[in-house]
C-alpha cells in the first residue's frame, strides 16, 4: 500500500512541475502561477488535513512554526522558478529531489546520535554518487551561456530544499520523541502533531510570493496563469497529502525505501516530459548513478535488513 501511494505521489509531484514550467514557457517567469497555487494548495490542504480529520483548534505556536517553516518553502519555489526560467528542466528538477541525500547529513553533524541522528558511510557513499551523477548530467550545460546564473538558481533552491527538509524531519522528531528533553526542542508534541501546520506553512509560502509578485510585477496576468495556478495547487495539495499518508500506510520494509522512491520516480517522470515536450538532452547514464546514490544514502537500511532477518 505505501509504495502505491508513493508512486500517486510521485505522480502528482512530476505533474506539478510540469504546471510550472508550462507557466514559465508562457509568461516567462513563475511569479504569478507561485502566487495563485499556493493559495489554493493551503485551501485544499486545510480541507485534506485538518477538515477531514476534525480538528478544528489551532495554536499561536503551530501557526508561527509553521509559517516561519512556509517562508523557507517559499523561498525554495522561487529559486526553483528561476532555474527554470534560466536551464534544462529535467535537470534543474533532477538536482532539486537528488539533494534529499544532504537532511541526514546535516542532522547528523548538528545534532548527532544523541538525539537519534546517525550518518553511517553508505549515506555519504550516496550523497558523493549524487554529486558525480547532477555534475556529469550538467556537463552539456556547463557549454551554454546560462549556465552561471543557472547554477546561481538552482544552488540556492537546493540549499533551501534541504534546509526544509531539515525542519521537517525536526518536526517528525518532536513527534515521535514527545517526552524527551533537549534545548532544541522547539514545539510541544501536541503541536508539532497538529494538523493546522502544514496549512500555515502554504499560508506562510503564499505571503511571500504574494509580495514578491505585486512587489515585481503587480499586473493583471493571463488566463494561463489562473488556470495553471490553480491546476498546479490542487497537485501540490494532492502529492504532499500522499507522501504524508504512504508513510502512515507504509509496511516495515515500504518505510524504509518510500522517500529514495519518491525522489527517483519524480526525476525519472520529469525527465520523460521533459525530453518527450521540449526535446532535452538527457544524460541518462548520469541519472542512474545519481539514482543509485540516491537509493544508498536515504534508505533506511537498518529497516529494511531487519525486515529480512
Amino acid at each position: 500500500m505505501g509504495f502505491f501511494l508513493i508512486i500517486l505521489a510521485s505522480i502528482f509531484a512530476a505533474f506539478y512541475n510540469l504546471c510550472m514550467r508550462k507557466s514559465v514557457q508562457y509568461e516567462q517567469n513563475a511569479q504569478g502561477f507561485l502566487m495563485v497555487e499556493l493559495w489554493i494548495a493551503g485551501f485544499f490542504s486545510a480541507l485534506i488535513h485538518p477538515a477531514r480529520l476534525g480538528v478544528l483548534f489551532w495554536t499561536s505556536e503551530v501557526v508561527f512554526a509553521g509559517i516561519s517553516v512556509g517562508l523557507v518553502f517559499g523561498s525554495m519555489l522561487y529559486f526553483l522558478g528561476k532555474a527554470l526560467e534560466h536551464g534544462p528542466a529535467g535537470l534543474t528538477v533532477a538536482g532539486l529531489n537528488a539533494s534529499n541525500v544532504f537532511p541526514a547529513m546535516v542532522l547528523w553533524y548538528f545534532f548527532g546520535p544523541k538525539l537519534g541522528f546517525v550518518y553511517q558511510p553508505q549515506h555519504a557513499a550516496g550523497a558523493f554518487l549524487v554529486v558525480i551523477g547532477i555534475f556529469w548530467a550538467s556537463w552539456e550545460v556547463s557549454k551554454q551561456t546560462y549556465c552561471r546564473s543557472w547554477f546561481f538558481y538552482l544552488f540556492f533552491a537546493v540549499f533551501c530544499h534541504v534546509f526544509f527538509f531539515v525542519c521537517m524531519e525536526w518536526r517528525s522528531w518532536m513527534m515521535r520523541y514527545p517526552d524527551s528533553i533537549s534545548q532544541f526542542r522547539l514545539l510541544a508534541q501536541t503541536s508539532a502533531s497538529n494538523p493546522w501546520f502544514v496549512p500555515s506553512m502554504y499560508l506562510g509560502a503564499a505571503f511571500l510570493h504574494t509580495a514578491i509578485f505585486f512587489y515585481k510585477k503587480g499586473e493583471v496576468f493571463s488566463g494561463s496563469t489562473w488556470w495553471l495556478g490553480s491546476f498546479g495547487g490542487v497537485l501540490n495539495a494532492l502529492y504532499a497529502f500522499f507522501l504524508v499518508w504512504s508513510s502512515e500506510k507504509a509496511s516495515t520494509l515500504e518505510q524504509g525505501m518510500l522517500y529514495p522512491l519518491f525522489s527517483v520516480m519524480t526525476i525519472f517522470l520529469c525527465n520523460l516530459w521533459g525530453k518527450r515536450l521540449y526535446q532535452e538532452k538527457i544524460h541518462w547514464k548520469a541519472c542512474h548513478l545519481a539514482f543509485a546514490g540516491i537509493f544508498l544514502g536515504t534508505v533506511d537500511w537498518e529497516t529494511v535488513l531487519l525486515y529480512w532477518q
